[in-house]
């Protein structure tokens, strides 16, 4: 039976020691620091602290609860402000960089890439201390650098850049995700400026390297004993948390049947472990003080199922939390705590503050914080008298809530809702139970046991995801492209506070109130997508060297574009987020554009035609648009209403076609380097 602790805002301090101190690390995070401005923090932070002891000193009480709460807030200023790069790195110049690798390397075939916090820059014999962390792409063509690890100081010879902002609508802004993380600038480097000026101490990092070995063999085990790929992928996903070998198809399946949690270690699994050892171990309780010590032996297990889980920041948040949580359940019977939840949030922060902006970080706490929440106040509503009935509508309650506090959030990044997320998740609870089970006892070393589960194993897993990839296929499964605001989503929050205030209180103003804000964040929904579906132009999108172009009208597209296919890589990441605003993937129909040198004219619609320019030719066209490639010279007479330059486009022959369009008082737009440009009704410019 799931146990949750009754909600009662005294016994919760670290909900406003959490709130203040995150409060403090997103105004820091927007803040542009200088030395002076973090000297004067820190001056402030230790002038507060002598405010506080000297109110405790006297027994001053009035102010006493203001001046700890903004010393908290201060101390999140600095939390972050201490990981952020005050000194602005010299952006124009190559120069000579000393590093150290803070990350393990990741192959691409001739790109290496990692990520590197500087040490020194080495300018005219002199060494100033830069302490920035940098995004690294190595280009090693003949394969020469296969030894770099995490730790080793490197030297290279490269310039740094800004991160490149995202080019399309609705595209996935990775520039904001590095510097959610921490990386506010990249660096490309070719493997005849890099060397590695010194390896890492024989004992540094030898407990991570040994860590690494076990996931190593932990993965060989599943390859050898799970025949099939698919099978393997899932099953190493759903046991360790092990993604780097998913495919973008099982990655898209369990996306939009809401399952996609499943695939990352997170409380759920923490849970089972904890479920299945208190389980094995209940006849401890027996002994003398067996109950500690069995609560003690659950503890080190999860965190060395952490451990071989890599330690990354989900497994790290999966585990303080729910170690959090048995501690309390250890002392008060009480598994799920509001102050457990935001306690171990608050130490989390603390650790590293960039977590705060990690969409994983978000999910699972308001997940959890929905389950407390509600779970409660589904069951006063209703329950079944038969106990196996009970435990079915506690999972589904358990769903719900934490759906309910997730949706939002998740509609707001990913612009997606899963329709059938009841049905799928009820479906793979126990499948991904037997799953997590049977692939943990993998690792036992016996052949022939080893053999027979992992044969139970592919069979689960199969047999699951063919029922996944049934109910992905059924008619509106997923509902795409959803405009999902920051405003709205601050709206739903307030909705969902509201509906538990009113059901926690019994107030039916309240509940009025929330019918109505529903109705309004419905109807403001609705008429976001009314405006897409009636949207007709034409987009044309910064692919970089290629070019892509879509023609709307109404809900129907066509997609131009010199890549080979639709479900091109590049176009899922740049071109498809924007395209589901307007219909679904599978109605979008397709034209392949010539890459050589042969021009090509398109007529699209009567008051709309396109030429596009491959290779030189000095004939007359008198297209609406003219899309310029491969530093092909402008025509002699130009009639276009509109010349476009894409990013096959060298500057130099940009600069030169534009002072030539400039002369002729012609107009164009540069799409090298540029967002994504929108002809709409007649009407043309950025989106």
């Amino acid at each position: 039976m799931l146990e949750i602790q009754k909600i009662n805002l005294q016994q919760i301090p670290f909900l406003r020691i959490f709130l203040f101190y995150a409060f403090g690390i997103v105004i820091a995070f927007w803040m542009t620091w200088s030395e002076f401005l973090l000297l004067s923090s820190i001056v402030t932070l230790f002038l507060l602290l002598c405010i506080y002891i000297g109110l405790l000193f006297f027994k001053i009480y009035n102010y006493r609860d203001y001046i700890l709460f903004l010393t908290i807030f201060l101390l999140g200023v600095l939390g972050m402000a201490n990981q952020l790069p005050i000194d602005i790195p010299d952006l124009e110049n190559t120069r000579v960089y000393q590093a150290v690798v803070t990350e393990i390397p990741v192959r691409k075939g001739e790109i290496l890439q990692t990520r590197v916090e500087l040490i020194n820059t080495l300018e005219f014999r002199f060494l100033k201390s830069s302490n920035l962390r940098l995004q690294t792409t190595i280009w090693d063509k003949d394969l020469m650098i296969m030894n770099l690890e995490k730790g080793d100081v490197i030297v290279f010879k490269g310039r740094i850049q800004n991160l490149p902002s995202a080019y399309n609508p609705k595209q996935f802004d990775y520039s904001s995700y590095l510097k959610r993380n921490g990386i506010f600038y990249q660096i490309f480097i070719p493997s005849k400026d890099f060397k590695i000026l010194s390896k890492i101490p024989k004992d540094a990092y030898k407990f991570e390297a040994n860590i690494f070995k076990i996931q190593n063999f932990l993965q060989s085990k599943f390859k050898r004993f799970i025949s099939d790929y698919s099978a393997y992928q899932i099953a190493s996903a759903i046991t360790f948390g092990y993604k780097a070998d998913l495919s973008a198809e099982i990655l898209e399946v369990f996306s939009n049947t809401g399952t996609i949690h499943v695939l990352s270690v997170s409380g759920f699994h923490v849970s089972l472990m904890f479920g299945l050892l208190t389980w094995v171990l209940k006849p401890m309780d027996r002994l003398p003080k067996g109950r500690s010590l069995r609560f003690l032996f659950v503890q080190i297990f999860i965190w060395f199922y952490a451990l071989i889980c890599g330690l990354v920041p989900a497994v790290l948040r999966a585990t303080l939390m729910f170690s959090i949580f048995l501690i309390g359940y250890w002392k008060n019977k009480v598994l799920f705590s509001v102050n457990a939840v935001f306690s171990s949030a608050f130490l989390l922060l603390i650790y590293d503050p960039f977590m705060l902006f990690d969409i994983g970080f978000q999910l699972s706490y308001l997940a959890v914080l929905g389950i407390i929440l509600f779970v409660p106040l589904l069951k006063k509503l209703y329950q079944c008298e038969n106990k196996y009935l009970n435990n079915i509508l506690t999972i589904v309650y358990v769903s719900l809530s934490a759906q309910l506090t997730t949706t939002t959030l998740a509609m707001f990044y990913f612009h997606q809702f899963p329709t059938y997320f009841l049905i799928s998740n009820l479906i793979l609870t126990i499948p991904s139970t037997l799953i997590l089970y049977f692939g943990t006892f993998l690792v036992v070393p016996w052949t022939g046991f080893n053999e027979i589960l992992g044969d139970i194993v592919k069979k689960l897993v199969l047999s699951t995801y063919d029922i996944l990839n049934y109910i992905d296929s059924l008619p509106f499964s997923s509902i795409q492209g959803i405009p999902f605001s920051a405003a709205l989503t601050i709206l739903s929050y307030i909705i969902i506070l509201l509906i538990f205030l009113s059901i926690r209180f019994q107030k039916k103003w309240l509940f009025m109130i929330s019918l109505s804000l529903i109705m309004l964040t419905t109807s403001l929904v609705l008429h976001s997508r009314l405006i897409n579906k009636s949207f007709k132009g034409l987009k044309v999108y910064n692919t970089k060297k290629e070019l892509t172009f879509a023609i709307i009208d109404a809900g129907s597209v066509h997609l131009y574009s010199t890549y080979d296919s639709i479900s091109h890589k590049a176009l899922k990441f740049a071109v498809h987020p924007d395209l589901k605003r307007y219909t679904e993937l599978s109605k979008i129909g397709f034209t392949n554009l010539s890459g050589n040198n042969k021009n090509q004219s398109l007529a699209i619609q009567t008051d709309m035609s396109l030429y596009v320019m491959n290779g030189n030719n000095d004939s007359v066209h008198n297209s609406k648009i003219l899309f310029l490639r491969n530093n092909t010279d402008l025509p002699n007479e130009i009639n276009s209403t509109l010349t476009i330059l894409d990013g096959s486009n060298s500057w130099k022959h940009i600069h030169q076609s534009v002072s030539v369009l400039e002369s002729k008082n012609r107009a164009y737009y540069v799409l090298k380097d540029n967002f994504a440009y929108v002809w709409k009704n007649n009407n043309h410019g950025k989106n």
